[in-house]
């Protein structure tokens, strides 16, 4: 199927639903036809055969039928006894009959009931050979002068042929359903196929790196949902180009001024212009070029984290005075930690990455003390340093914004990007006298 076009496909399912449904009905319709209809010819064979008595004993004329034999009999006085006796010859019947009495079992069943049925009226059926046929009997005035019998009988041509014409009906529906079925279809599909040629249009911008037009959505059915989707991709990687040209017109920027100062200070001692002793600015500008680096390597790192690495489950509270224990000699304010066993499932160094830079965040704003609290896998990290303008907030995960003591702009990017790959939301808030980063499982 998946090498058929749309419209083929659903054209094709269309008509087999179509013709096994017609199938079904007409299955169904063999089965409770007879049934239904031999009710029915009872019902034919009263009405006409009393149509019959009422206008033969009023002398008019009475109409034939097509599918019911009528035979007319009267009763005879033998001049012997004076008795009246029936006679098997019929007195009237209808053209029907003789195609009737071509079965000949049938003419002689027709014959005996003439002569051996006592009942003024009655209801028999008969199979004869492969047919069935169902008689019925009416006696009016029996054994008088005017007296006279009216025997009406049918067999299945009845049923054979409103069956015939149900199918031929059926035949015709049928056949009007599918072909206009398939035509509706037909412009219908133009319009799906449309709509899915213009979505694959539009994605085939987007692979040629074409993020500026936007994608129609409008609508409320699937393709419109799939359009949304798409569209909400298209705005994603835009964002995501956006970020990629600020982040290297940022690193340009935060390159260029160490490079030039470590170039102007060497050309200095080269030119005998300062002595060796300014070689520190040097060094120090070189250690901010490799912790920009390093931090730029950590958030390259991140577009790289796959399932090959293979995460388990982390005590928190190790990572966390790892930490501190790194960093208690280069902040003089105090930690306090409420710690318990709570685990995360991640990869040591990632995680220890992450939570390090929050830390370090901390520490820069923290005026007394930094309270680290792990209950339950809610990890909370708080200061009492200044809070946070309420703008950037919404903000402050994003590559290259920085606080007014900020350093490079990353490390909050990092760590939201970090903690979001092994399932772990993290969220800032102010609070009173401080702020608060929260970190727990999503």
């Amino acid at each position: 199927m998946k090498r058929w076009k749309l419209l083929t496909q659903i054209s094709v399912i269309f008509t087999i639903v179509t013709v096994m449904i017609s199938l079904v009905f007409v299955l169904i319709f063999e089965f409770g036809f007879q049934r239904i209809y031999s009710k029915e010819i009872i019902y034919e064979l009263t009405i006409y055969s009393q149509d019959v008595v009422n206008k033969f004993k009023e002398n008019q004329h009475f109409r034939t039928d097509d599918y019911i034999g009528i035979t007319i009999h009267k009763w005879k006085q033998d001049p012997d006894t004076g008795e009246y006796k029936i006679d098997v010859n019929p007195y009237y019947s209808t053209p029907i009959v003789d195609d009737f009495f071509r079965n000949v079992d049938l003419k002689d069943y027709i014959q005996e009931l003439v002569l051996e049925e006592n009942n003024e009226t009655f209801e028999t059926q008969r199979k004869i050979g492969n047919k069935t046929y169902n008689v019925r009997g009416v006696k009016h005035n029996p054994e008088t002068e005017n007296g006279f019998y009216v025997l009406a009988f049918t067999d299945d041509r009845y049923v054979k042929a409103q069956n015939e014409e149900f199918t031929q009906t059926l035949r015709f529906t049928t056949l009007a359903l599918i072909v206009l079925g398939n035509i509706s279809l037909l412009l219908w599909s133009r319009l799906v196929v449309g709509r899915i040629n213009y979505l694959e249009e539009e994605v085939s911008l987007l692979v040629k790196t074409n993020y500026e037009r936007p994608i129609d959505t409008s609508g409320r059915d699937e393709i419109s949902s799939l359009a949304k989707s798409v569209e909400k991709m298209r705005l994603e990687i835009l964002e995501h180009e956006q970020t990629k040209r600020e982040i290297m017109q940022n690193i340009s920027h935060d390159f260029k001024t160490p490079i030039s100062v470590i170039k102007t200070y060497g050309e200095a001692i080269k030119d005998g212009i300062t002595d060796a002793s300014e070689i520190d600015v040097i060094i120090k500008q070189a250690d901010t070029l490799n912790h920009k680096v390093v931090q730029l390597l950590q958030l390259n790192k991140i577009n790289y984290l796959t399932n090959d690495q293979v995460p388990e489950e982390i005590f928190v509270k190790e990572i966390i005075k790892n930490i501190i224990n790194k960093n208690k000699y280069k902040f003089d304010k105090e930690f306090v930690t409420d710690l318990d066993n709570s685990t995360y499932l991640a990869t040591p160094d990632s995680l220890e990455i992450a939570i390090g830079n929050i830390i370090d965040n901390a520490m820069r704003y923290a005026k007394t003390k930094i309270v680290i609290v792990l209950k339950n896998k809610k990890l909370t990290i708080y200061n009492d340093g200044e809070q946070i303008n309420e703008d950037f907030i919404e903000k402050i995960f994003k590559p290259y914004e920085k606080g007014h003591k900020g350093e490079f702009g990353l490390g909050m990017s990092i760590a939201q990007q970090t903690l979001a790959f092994f399932n772990l939301s993290i969220s800032v808030k102010n609070v009173r006298k401080g702020v608060m980063f929260v970190i727990e499982p999503i």
